[in-house]
C-alpha cells in the first residue's frame, strides 16, 4: 500500500486479519488517529505508516498508540515518522517487546522522551529527529547497548552529553545537530570504537576537543557552529578514513597540526571562522576535492 494516494482514516478493520505480519502503508495521505485495534495483531512484526497525516487522541498528553502496541510481542520495526503525532512519548514505550530493533518517530511534534525508553535494550536504530523534544538526553541511554544508529537532531535538547552515551560501543551513526547542548565531549568518546559519523553541529559545546576523538575511525565529522576552544589535537592525522570534516565557526586557534597532511581520503574540509595561524600543511592537501580553508585570521 505504500507510495499511493490513499486518504481518509486508516481502516481499523485491518485488525481483523489476525495473521497479518506487516502493515506497509507509508507515503500516503491517511489522516486522523492510528487505530488502537492494530495493537491486537499478535503476529505483527513490521508497522510502516510513515509520511502520512496521522495524529494521536486530541487532548491526550501521551501517545496512546504506543501503549496499544505493547501487546504485539513479535514486533521488530515501527516507522511512524513524518506524521502529526504530538505531546509526550508515553512511559509505556519501555514495555514494547524486546524484539523491537527499529523505532522511527522522526518529524513529528513529540515534546518529551521518558527514561523508560532505555528499556528497549534490543533496539538497533532509534530516530527522534525533528521533533520538539525538550530537556536533557535521558541519563540512562547507555542501557541500549545494541544501538547502532541514534538520531536526536533538530530538537530543543539542552544540558551536557550524558556520560552513558559513551557506553554505546556498537553505535556507528550519532546525529545530535541543531540542539542546545553545552559543555564538552568527554575523553570517553574513545570508547565509541564503531563510530563512523558524528554530527554535533550547531550546539553550544565548549572546551577543547578531546584527544580521544582522534582514536576513532570516523568517515564524517561535523562540529561546526559550536564554541570549542584551544588547538586542534595533534593526532588529527589518525583519521585515515575521514572523508568529510567541518569544524568551522568555533573558537579554535594555533597552528594546524602537521598530521593534517596524512588525511589522504579527505574530500571536504572546512576550518573557516576560527583563529588559526601559521602555515597550512601542503603535502597531500592537493588531494582535496573541495577546499574551504579560508578565513583563518
Amino acid at each position: 500500500m505504500s507510495d499511493n494516494n490513499f486518504d481518509g482514516p486508516f481502516p481499523p478493520s485491518f485488525s481483523n486479519a489476525t495473521s497479518l505480519q506487516t502493515i506497509s502503508a507509508g507515503h500516503n495521505k491517511f489522516s486522523g488517529l492510528i487505530p488502537l485495534e492494530l495493537g491486537s495483531l499478535a503476529q505483527l512484526k513490521g508497522l510502516y505508516l510513515y509520511r502520512n497525516k496521522l495524529t494521536n487522541v486530541p487532548g491526550n498528553r501521551e501517545l496512546s498508540i504506543i501503549t496499544s502496541f505493547t501487546n504485539c510481542q513479535l514486533l521488530e520495526e515501527v516507522d511512524l515518522s513524518h506524521n502529526l503525532l504530538n505531546d509526550i512519548l508515553s512511559a509505556f514505550v519501555g514495555n514494547l517487546t524486546t524484539t523491537l530493533s527499529k523505532l522511527d518517530l522522526s518529524s513529528n511534534q513529540i515534546e518529551r522522551i521518558p527514561l523508560s525508553l532505555a528499556n528497549l535494550t534490543k533496539l538497533i536504530a532509534l530516530g527522534l529527529s525533528s521533533n520538539k523534544i525538550k530537556g536533557v538526553i535521558p541519563l540512562n541511554v547507555g542501557q541500549m547497548h545494541n544501538l547502532q544508529v541514534l538520531f536526536l537532531d533538530n530538537n530543543v535538547l539542552e544540558g551536557p552529553i550524558p556520560l552513558s552515551i559513551y557506553q554505546l560501543v556498537r553505535m556507528y551513526d550519532f546525529d545530535i545537530e541543531l540542539n542546545m547542548l553545552i559543555r564538552s565531549m568527554s575523553s570517553s568518546i574513545r570508547n565509541l570504537t564503531s563510530l563512523q559519523k558524528l554530527d554535533l553541529c550547531p550546539n553550544n559545546l565548549s572546551s577543547r576537543l578531546p584527544p580521544g576523538l582522534c582514536e576513532l575511525d570516523l568517515w564524517e565529522l561535523y562540529l561546526q557552529d559550536n564554541s570549542s576552544v584551544g588547538h586542534l589535537p595533534l593526532g588529527l592525522g589518525n583519521f585515515a578514513t575521514m572523508i568529510n570534516m567541518d569544524i568551522s565557526a568555533n573558537k579554535l586557534s594555533g597552528e594546524l597540526p602537521a598530521s593534517l597532511s596524512k588525511l589522504q581520503m579527505l574530500e571536504y574540509l572546512n576550518l573557516s571562522h576560527n583563529t588559526f595561524d601559521g602555515h597550512i600543511p601542503q603535502q597531500h592537501i592537493c588531494r582535496l576535492h573541495t577546499k574551504r580553508l579560508s578565513t583563518f585570521w
